[in-house]
């Protein structure tokens, strides 16, 4: 199994379709996140549409200091009913258009002090977005942390069994936002092991051994020559409604031109390029574990009055696994090569919408 896990504290295969109002809107806030969270010398995934929807969880309940920033920053409609029926149908797709419950889950739980609520939080918060709703004392850190690390290894299927540590949570906090998005999946068509041999990948620092997995089918290919970018579609099981999309700069290109130039205008030509062909694709196996500041990241992308007016905690820790599956070998011909030895983008998302669950780059060694 490939496990994927993202917390805040947080296609139609082979037929291009245009883009919803939301996956256009959420494609935006997750190329725009990506490009000020990235840095080169450090690998990273990432699950920016977890932190938007979070966010906008809060939008309806949002004063008129608040909300044009979020509306902005989140590329939110202008309607509050149309942004929250949007985010509601987004986790109902999660939940209910796949015949797998289990490969993907969109969890939201709140905590906050033992206080009076908005009279509209819960029924918005419990009846609209599915979040749990739990009073803490944060002057408590055991008791909260202990709570929310059951919570996250209850909701990650075991996943993360140890999420975060007393010293992470500020006993000042008023409310803490939690938004679990977990991935447990295999490949359509798996990696033999009996292929994986020992290849060089040219790091940024430093060419070095890596383990180089193997498999060769019919996958959707394209090229963006105006991007100079190719691009490969690996789906997970069919039943997943899932893939992930893997972007190599072509030589003489780096990785930093391609993620600069994002854009939603990008991933539509990129979209359009895919068609179904015979390829030999070969990218190495790797495990990535990513924590970052995103209230700091958040807070330079405009959305400052947010944390000003609305003070909750935001905390990212995302873990990813690339791994091989038994089969029977595969052999090579002389196809087209997808050949992932130097640094590339990769996203996971849901064939059916093109909604980007996570987003993440492989660029550099790492002990």
């Amino acid at each position: 199994m490939i496990p994927f896990v993202a917390l805040l504290a947080v296609l139609v295969v082979g037929a291009s379709a245009e883009l919803s109002e939301f996956t256009a809107s959420s494609t935006d806030f997750t190329f725009r996140f990506l490009q000020r969270a990235y840095t080169p010398t450090e690998n990273a995934i990432l699950s920016p549409v977890s932190i938007q929807s979070s966010l906008a969880m809060f939008y309806p309940l949002a004063g008129p200091e608040v909300s044009p920033d979020m509306q902005r920053h989140l590329n939110l409609p202008a309607d509050k009913t149309i942004a929250t029926d949007n985010l509601r149908r987004f986790f109902a797709s999660i939940s209910k258009q796949q015949a797998r419950p289990d490969a993907l889950k969109v969890l939201s739980k709140v905590y906050h002090v033992d206080a009076d609520l908005n009279p509209e939080v819960l029924p918005l918060f419990q009846g609209q977005f599915g979040a749990e709703v739990e009073t803490a004392n944060f002057q408590d850190q055991e008791t909260v942390v202990r709570s929310v690390n059951e919570w996250v290894d209850r909701s990650t299927g075991g996943l993360i069994p140890n999420y975060m540590e007393p010293g992470e949570l500020r006993v000042d906090t008023d409310l803490m936002l939690l938004n679990v998005v977990a991935m447990n999946a295999s490949w359509q068509d798996p990696f033999d092991p009996e292929e994986t041999e020992e290849s060089d990948f040219q790091f940024l620092n430093g060419a070095r051994k890596v383990q180089m997995m193997h498999v060769a089918g019919e996958f959707q290919f394209g090229v963006v020559n105006e991007h100079n970018c190719y691009a490969v579609e690996l789906n997970y099981e069919e039943d997943t409604d899932l893939s992930m999309v893997l972007i190599l700069p072509k030589k003489k290109h780096t990785l930093q031109d391609i993620v600069q130039g994002l854009s939603v205008d990008l991933y539509r030509a990129l979209d359009e390029s895919l068609h179904k062909v015979r390829v030999a694709v070969a990218i190495p196996k790797f495990t990535m574990r990513k924590k970052l500041d995103a209230k700091e990241l958040l807070m330079n992308m405009g959305l400052k009055s947010i944390f000003e007016n609305l003070d909750f905690d935001l905390l990212t820790k995302d873990k990813s696994k690339i791994g091989e599956v038994h089969v029977q070998a595969v052999g090579r011909s002389s196809i087209p090569t997808f050949y992932a030895n130097r640094p590339f983008l990769y996203l996971i998302r849901k064939r059916s919408t093109k909604d980007i669950i996570f987003i993440g780059h492989y660029s550099v060694y790492e002990q």
